[in-house]
């Protein structure tokens, strides 16, 4: 695939494009990207330029609990999907996951027993 030529910014997100599950879920998901835009202020800058966006991820922030804990682990995974191409992200998130049964070149030259 060739994602020179689809390739997408998450940042290009359509207003409306998904709605919250609720006022209260949407509460707890905009206090997340205060403290995110804290951390990161390369998102709140983001967030200034395009409030699609900011609507965009507490929407699925409020649909998602798991997109919401990871985002609250690691703010910077937030900074970095926005820098990066969707579909540049997820293909090089899907080639990790296809290797991930493979050891690493630090696994392979341990003797068994150094593994125990």
């Amino acid at each position: 695939m060739d994602h020179t030529q689809t390739a997408r910014l998450l940042e290009t997100v359509a207003d409306g494009v998904i709605s919250p599950l609720n006022q209260t879920e949407l509460k707890a998901a905009n206090a997340l990207l205060k403290e995110i835009c804290k951390a990161e202020p390369a998102v709140a800058e983001k967030f200034a330029e395009r409030p699609a966006l900011k609507a965009f991820l507490a929407a699925a922030f409020s649909l998602s609990p798991f997109l919401r804990d990871i985002a609250t682990l690691a703010p910077s995974l937030v900074s970095a999907a926005l820098r990066e191409p969707v579909e540049t992200r997820l293909a090089a998130l899907i080639d990790e996951a296809r290797n991930a049964w493979k050891p690493s070149s630090a696994e392979e030259s341990r003797t068994p027993s150094e593994t125990r």
